[in-house]
């Protein structure tokens, strides 16, 4: 039985490093493109966003507690970067039967960001990943430069981090 406990520990790192090896292979290449709908219902375009600065995407829906948890740093976050050309999609994974609730839940709480509604959760499966919150940040061209599944406290620096490099690098190539 004693050896069961360092067993049990050894898999969930095993799991748990394996989760951000996935993430991670993304990193590097485009993006795949998609189409989805905001809350007002109008077709949002990924390629259509290219070009102005960097793109944070979270799959996130109401009854993930991380989600909810990291919401309100990605909007703060565009808020402060907007700006300088920081895009934020927000994508809901909730059911069709949920969308009021999405919307209420983002009119309640003033969120700037914009949140695009994906309930058959095709970007999971284009993604390839099964958990929520998953975050990948891509760089004004579309390639993917960072990707993350889940959330903890204080990760919101790191994305932040992140995006003031890619800010700056957009910024470098205007001027040249």
């Amino acid at each position: 039985m004693r050896f069961l406990r360092p067993l049990v520990v050894a898999v969930i790192v095993l799991l748990v490093s394996y989760g951000s090896v996935c993430a991670a292979e993304k990193e590097g290449r485009p993006a795949s493109d998609f189409t989805l709908r905001d809350l007002g219902n109008k077709k949002v375009t990924l390629s259509d966003l290219y070009g102005d600065g960097p793109i944070l995407i979270s799959l996130w829906a109401l009854w993930c507690r991380p989600c909810l948890e990291e919401l309100p740093h990605l909007d703060k976050m565009y808020r402060e970067y907007k700006d300088r050309g920081l895009q934020v999609l927000a994508v809901s994974q909730d059911s069709p039967r949920s969308l009021n609730k999405v919307k209420s839940y983002i009119k309640s709480r003033k969120y700037a960001l914009r949140v695009l509604t994906d309930s058959n959760a095709d970007l999971t499966r284009k993604f390839k990943t099964k958990l929520i919150p998953y975050t990948l940040i891509l760089d004004s061209e579309g390639d993917i430069v960072y990707s993350r599944t889940g959330y903890r406290k204080g990760q919101e620096k790191e994305l932040e981090e992140i995006v003031l490099g890619l800010l700056k690098d957009t910024q470098e190539h205007e001027i040249d």
